[in-house]
């Protein structure tokens, strides 16, 4: 069970930020191409939209995110988004801001 019950998408979330200490703009820029499940990685964009870090995720993170992304369905293509919003008016789009 998860910590206070959180929505699949929001405890990946705040594992991820949390736990790495991701920027806003970090977050953002996370494209479904940037994660590994697998090898257990995600890579962080720098300037430039380069790769400037690729870190290890704890298996608890890899495993909330792998759980968000099967509950998330749909376009699973590479360059969309790692996180969407779940906004009725803006559904599918990049989570931009957290507010």
């Amino acid at each position: 069970m998860r910590p206070l019950d959180l929505v699949g998408r929001d405890y990946a979330l705040l594992l991820l930020l949390w736990g790495n200490a991701l920027t806003r703009n970090e977050f953002s820029t996370l494209d479904l191409r940037h994660f590994d499940g697998s090898k257990g990685t995600l890579s962080i964009l720098g300037k430039g939209n380069q790769v400037q870090v690729t870190m290890n995720l704890p298996k608890v993170t890899v495993a909330a995110i792998t759980d968000w992304l099967i509950e998330r369905s749909g376009d699973m293509s590479s360059s969309r988004p790692l996180f969407t919003s779940v906004d009725f008016y803006a559904e599918g789009h990049k989570q931009c801001r957290i507010a």
